[in-house]
C-alpha cells in the first residue's frame, strides 16, 4: 500500500491544482450522469481545494531567505494580470459593457464596492496575497504556538465578519469570505511539512475542526445560515479527499503527468470557462462545445502569454 505523507502536498501540488481545476470546471458544466451528480454536490470542494494549495504554495514561498516583497508581488501579478485582462477585455465586448465597466472589473474595485464585477476569485486571491506576509510573520514567531496562530487567525476573520454585518452582504462575497479560513488551512500544512512533523493526520484532523466550529461562526454572525450546507460538509471532507486524490496520483505517473499540465494552466481554465459561463446559455451537447473550446483557449492564451512575456523579459536583460 502507498504511504502518503504531509510532503507529498507540496510534491503533488500542482497535479492536484490541476484535478481541482477539472472538477470546477465540470460542476460549473454539469452533465447528467450519476457521477457527475454527486461530484456536483461537492463540487465547491474543487475551489476550496485550490485555495488551500495556493495559501500552501504562498507559505514556503515567504519562507525564501531571499524573500523580498516588491518581487514576491511582481511575480504573483505578473502571472494573474495579464490573463485576467486578456479575458475580462472579451467578457466585456459580449457584454457590451463600458470602459468604466471594465476598468472597475481589472481594478477590483468593482467587486469590493458591489458595483461591478466579473468574478470573486481574482480579487479575493490578490487580497490574500497581500495579507500573507502577515501570515508569515505570525507564523515564524516562536513565542507563538501554532494552535494558537490558527485561533487568532480566525477570530480576526470572525470579527471581521461583525464589523461587516451591517452591510449587505451577498453570496458572491460570500465565496470570498468562507474560503479564508481554508486559504489559512493552507497555511497549516506547509507550517507542519516544514517542521516535518510525523503526526499528519492529527494535525491535520484538529485543524479541520478549528475551521468547522470557527465556520459555524462565521456563518452565524453574518446571519448566513441559508449558505452555509454546501460549504459546511467542506470543511471537514477536504485533507481527506486530498489524500484520497494524493494517493490515485502515486499510483499513476502518467496521470500524474496530464494534471501537472492542467495545473501549470490552471489560471487561464479558470478565467476562460468563467467568461464562457456567464457569457453563454450553454445546453445540451453545446456543454460539450464548451468545455473542448475551454481547453483549447485557455492552452492556446496560456503559451501566448508565456511566450511574450519571455520575450520581454529577454529583452530587458539585453
Amino acid at each position: 500500500m502507498q504511504k502518503i505523507c504531509l510532503n507529498e502536498v507540496s510534491n503533488y501540488r500542482t497535479a492536484l491544482m490541476g484535478f481541482a481545476t477539472i472538477w470546477v470546471v465540470l460542476v460549473h458544466f454539469p452533465f447528467d450522469i450519476p457521477v457527475f451528480i454527486y461530484f456536483e454536490k461537492i463540487g465547491y470542494m474543487g475551489v476550496d481545494i485550490f485555495m488551500l494549495l495556493s495559501g500552501f504554495g504562498l507559505f514556503f514561498s515567504l519562507q525564501n531567505p531571499r524573500f523580498k516583497f516588491l518581487s514576491f508581488y511582481k511575480k504573483r501579478l505578473s502571472r494573474i494580470l495579464p490573463t485576467y485582462f486578456v479575458v475580462v477585455i472579451f467578457f466585456c465586448l459580449f457584454k457590451h459593457d463600458t470602459f468604466l465597466g471594465f476598468l472597475k472589473i481589472v481594478t477590483t474595485y468593482g467587486y469590493w464596492t458591489g458595483e461591478h464585477a466579473f468574478d470573486w476569485y481574482v480579487p479575493s486571491i490578490l487580497l490574500l496575497y497581500l495579507l500573507s506576509p502577515i501570515l508569515r510573520n505570525m507564523l515564524n514567531c516562536n513565542k507563538l504556538p501554532f494552535l494558537c496562530f490558527f485561533s487568532i487567525a480566525l477570530i480576526i476573520v470572525f470579527l471581521f465578519g461583525m464589523i461587516y454585518n451591517g452591510y449587505k452582504f451577498t453570496e458572491f462575497k460570500f465565496m470570498f469570505y468562507s474560503r479564508i479560513p481554508v486559504f489559512i488551512l493552507g497555511f497549516v500544512y506547509g507550517y507542519y511539512t516544514k517542521q516535518k512533523d510525523p503526526v499528519f493526520l492529527t494535525h491535520i484532523s484538529i485543524a479541520s475542526i478549528f475551521y468547522f466550529v470557527f465556520y459555524l461562526l462565521l456563518c452565524y454572525t453574518l446571519g448566513l445560515e441559508n449558505f452555509n450546507n454546501r460549504y459546511l460538509q467542506n470543511s471537514l471532507l477536504i485533507p481527506f479527499v486530498i489524500f484520497a486524490i494524493l494517493f490515485v496520483l502515486k499510483c499513476s505517473s502518467k496521470l500524474t503527468l496530464f494534471f501537472n499540465y492542467i495545473g501549470v494552466r490552471s489560471l487561464e481554465i479558470y478565467l476562460v470557462h468563467y467568461c464562457l459561463l456567464n457569457v453563454f446559455q450553454l445546453r445540451g451537447i453545446y456543454k460539450l462545445v464548451a468545455v473542448i473550446s475551454v481547453f483549447f483557449i485557455a492552452i492556446v492564451l496560456h503559451g501566448a502569454i508565456v511566450s511574450i512575456q519571455n520575450r520581454i523579459g529577454r529583452m530587458n536583460i539585453n
